[in-house]
This record gives C-alpha cells, sequence and structure tokens, in this order.
C-alpha cells in the first residue's frame, strides 16, 4: 500500500510536468468549487496524491517511506488504506469549509496519521482508542494551524 501511494503519487508529479501544471490544479488540488463539478470528487480524494515540486514530493515521500511500511506490517494493508482514504475526506472537506480561498495538496495529512499511528503502536485495549480520538484531533488542528 505505501510503495503503491508513492508510485501513484510520483506519476502524478510527473504528469504535473508534462501537463505544464494543468493536472494538479484540476485534479490533486482540492479548493472550494461546486458540488455539481464531478472533479471536485476527485479532488477531495486526490489531493494527497498531488504535490508542488520536487521538493515537496521528496520532503513527504521520505517521511511516508520511514514511518509506512512498518505501520503496514503491523496494521495491514486495508486498515491503512481506510485510515488513508479517511484523513485524505477530513482534509479535503475542512479545507473547504475552513479556508474556502485557498487550494490544499500534498501528502503532509497522510504522513501525520502515520506518525500518529506510530505513536499508538504500543498502546492496547481501551486506552489506545481515547489516545487515537486525541491524537486524531490534535492532528487534524496541526494540519491546518501550521
Amino acid at each position: 500500500m505505501i510503495l503503491t501511494f508513492f508510485l501513484l503519487s510520483l506519476l502524478v508529479l510527473f504528469l504535473d510536468q508534462w501537463t505544464d501544471g494543468w493536472s494538479t490544479m484540476h485534479l490533486f488540488c482540492v479548493y472550494r468549487s461546486s458540488l455539481k463539478d464531478p472533479l471536485f470528487y476527485i479532488r477531495l480524494f486526490g489531493h494527497v496524491l498531488g504535490h508542488a515540486g520536487w521538493e515537496h514530493f521528496l520532503n513527504n515521500m521520505l517521511l511516508l517511506l520511514v514511518v509506512g511500511p512498518p505501520m503496514e506490517e503491523k496494521y495491514g494493508s486495508k486498515p491503512l488504506l481506510c485510515g488513508m482514504v479517511f484523513t485524505a475526506l477530513v482534509t479535503g472537506v475542512l479545507q473547504c469549509v475552513l479556508f474556502p480561498r485557498t487550494g490544499l495538496l500534498g501528502a503532509s495529512g497522510i504522513v501525520f496519521m502515520l506518525i500518529m499511528l506510530s505513536s499508538l503502536a504500543g498502546f492496547s485495549g481501551h486506552h489506545a482508542a481515547g489516545c487515537s480520538a486525541v491524537l486524531w484531533s490534535a492532528g487534524v488542528r496541526y494540519h491546518f494551524c501550521a
């Protein structure tokens, strides 16, 4: 899952260069637009694959490739995919609601989710559920206030 995400993000970055930025702006950057626009729903989830350039891509992917594989090994691909999709949806919706005049792209939210997940790897039982709720809300606040 993590390697696939990396390769898809790399493909999107190449596509950005080939289309002179059109694909990233129209498909992989979420911003407030009409709910009747079918591309809005692609952007709502696809913004995590888009990056502003090589530096942005490499910084996100470095952390993703360090933290992601152990989390995928521990929790499995399907739960990790669900977490990534949920993170993309929540960050996309919050971006549109809270910051209507700006766009959001990149895997920073996914990376932060993986970092928080790795910090919970040693917890068990009901403590993990409470900690994950607190850390998830802190992660959302961090992602949008930084």
